[in-house]
């Protein structure tokens, strides 16, 4: 069919125009959706924060739970000598003032260095460490009762923790002399005393 060349140009800009809507409509579609996934990111990244600002915020709630349940417990320790460094002089004046209160027989004990020690009863928190001082204790008796007092009021003292390891108890050879009074038996006892020491690393 042969076209008029009058109507070349009206044929060519109807080309145009149509080249120019198809164009134009694929990038309304290409835009739209462009601007959909960039609308479900940005939904995402929102949603996500939102989920680390709910478990941060568990995560704090369960965190002052924590502390107001083991702060009281962690002051009794603290108060009773469990945490912290040794006080190795008011346990020497405590054994001296147990002695002179319960009318003893002079008390010979041997304190060795503190050592850290393995915790057999349950598992350490991170931030503290268990250690251990073994004390050998010598004490000459008049009755067996009068052990039982001394590990008791040395217990009630609140100088720390300690277990005993063992205790003999053995006759005495010692024969008294007229009007001198004699201890009958003697105990050797072996002694742990545990003490805690907060670890800032947690290692």
């Amino acid at each position: 069919m042969n076209i008029p060349s009058s109507d070349l140009p009206l044929l060519r800009l109807s080309a145009t125009l149509l080249i120019v809507s198809l164009v134009t409509g694929a990038a309304l579609i290409i835009g739209g959706w462009t601007m959909e996934h960039y609308a479900q990111q940005r939904q995402n990244a929102a949603a996500a924060r939102l989920r680390r600002a709910r478990s941060l915020l568990n995560e704090m709630r369960h965190g002052e739970e924590d502390i107001h349940r083991y702060l009281a417990d962690y002051r009794t320790l603290l108060r009773r000598g469990w945490i912290g460094r040794e006080k190795r002089l008011d346990w020497v004046e405590t054994i001296g003032h147990i002695q002179d209160s319960r009318r003893l027989f002079p008390v010979a004990y041997e304190l060795s260095p503190r050592q850290p020690a393995v915790p057999r009863f349950a598992p350490m928190p991170p931030k503290l460490r268990l250690f251990a001082s073994r004390m050998k204790i010598t004490l000459p008796l008049l009755v067996e009762s009068d052990l039982f007092h001394f590990l008791d009021d040395l217990r009630n003292a609140h100088q720390g923790f300690f277990v005993v390891q063992k205790c003999d108890i053995s006759h005495t050879t010692e024969k008294a002399g007229a009007g001198e009074l004699q201890p009958n038996l003697s105990a050797a006892c072996t002694l742990d005393w545990l003490t805690l020491k907060e670890n800032q690393d947690g290692q």
